[in-house]
């Protein structure tokens, strides 16, 4: 669903995500306004999909709250390790 080369899926990229602003949907999410993803942010677009959906695309992440700390740490340390990893295309909100 997430890509890692910078092109469009499903869901956003993990591409260049690292430290990028991210917009969510008003309609679709609990939070409004922007955050920069970090490791927080993306431990709990995982733990709690549904609250933080990125501008642009559909409501459907699979909520993934039975992971331990560690497989999210290392989810995160990985989509850090992509942050020089240009996107192919612009957000909707760009």
């Amino acid at each position: 669903c997430h890509t890692v080369d910078g092109s469009r899926g499903i869901g956003p990229t993990f591409a260049g995500l690292w430290g990028a602003e991210r917009r969510f949907d008003v309609g679709k999410s609990k939070d409004s306004g922007t955050l920069n993803a970090d490791k927080n942010y993306i431990r709990r677009s995982i733990l709690k999909p549904h609250d933080q959906v990125v501008l642009g695309y559909p409501d459907q992440m699979a909520n993934f709250s039975n992971l331990k700390k560690d497989v999210i740490s290392g989810l995160a340390a990985y989509i850090k390790s992509l942050k020089n990893v240009p996107r192919q295309g612009k957000e909707a909100w760009e």
